[in-house]
């Protein structure tokens, strides 16, 4: 999952304050924004058991008049987006073993209900 985020305004800026100056500020400031970025969706990120989700976004480098934030947690997109309800099947065995309380349970199948999105990424850029 990544966010990326545009800098407006770029060639009357460049044209006004010379080439080299404006790449200087230009790799400051999105890098500033960049950081600000990652402290805020980290800080809309559910924490989880492990602090996984949290602690994966980082500044992946900057791309032209963009900075890109990814989280290369493989299920930080269902975070972020929610799932649809969907049928659970066991990968490697014939049943699904959990514990409901203190009953362990054997299932074939389980209808997972879906999940709502945390949407940490749109509440940062909004």
């Amino acid at each position: 999952m990544d966010l990326s985020l545009d800098i407006l305004g770029v060639p009357e800026t460049e044209k006004r304050i010379g080439p080299a100056r404006f790449s200087a500020a230009l790799t400051r400031g999105l890098e500033s924004v960049g950081r600000s970025a990652v402290t805020e969706v980290r800080r809309r990120t559910p924490k989880g058991p492990t602090g996984n989700l949290r602690d994966r976004w980082r500044i992946a480098g900057l791309r032209g008049n963009s900075v890109v934030i990814v989280n290369d947690a493989d299920y930080a997109g269902y975070v972020n987006d929610g799932t649809r309800p969907h049928l659970i099947l066991p990968r490697n065995a014939q049943a699904l073993r959990f514990q409901l309380g203190n009953r362990v349970v054997f299932a074939k199948s389980v209808r997972h209900p879906g999940t709502k999105g945390a949407h940490m990424v749109e509440k940062t850029i909004a």
